[in-house]
């Protein structure tokens, strides 16, 4: 892109969000709620590997979360906060979400 940074494409973004939207614990995630992706854009290094993308996903209100959240796919942390959507990191090689963050609302 103009800024030097290697940009997503439009068919990898769709890609991204489409390997997002089928994985087990994003839509369990999802699931009851309203959602919208609001960014997505190109992550490298790491679980992602050489090339993979990650996006921003908001709910449509602040929803609390109590329970298991699965940041990794094998690794399952307890979490009890009020949450307003999820990070999803996707890895395009391999075609699968490798990281999930929560996005908790910072209390006063």
């Amino acid at each position: 892109g103009t800024s030097g940074m290697p940009e997503l494409t439009a068919s990898a973004s769709e890609d991204a969000i489409a390997i997002a939207m089928n994985d087990a614990n994003v839509k369990g995630l999802l699931e009851g709620k309203g959602y919208e992706i609001t960014r997505t854009g190109i992550s490298q290094g790491g679980p992602v590997g050489r090339l993979g993308a990650n996006m921003d996903i908001v709910f449509d209100k602040v929803y609390q979360f109590t329970g298991e959240f699965p940041y990794f796919p094998d690794e399952r942390k307890y979490l009890d906060q009020p949450i307003e959507g999820i990070e999803v990191f996707v890895n395009l090689k391999d075609g699968v979400v490798v990281q999930i963050w929560p996005d908790i609302v910072s209390m006063p």
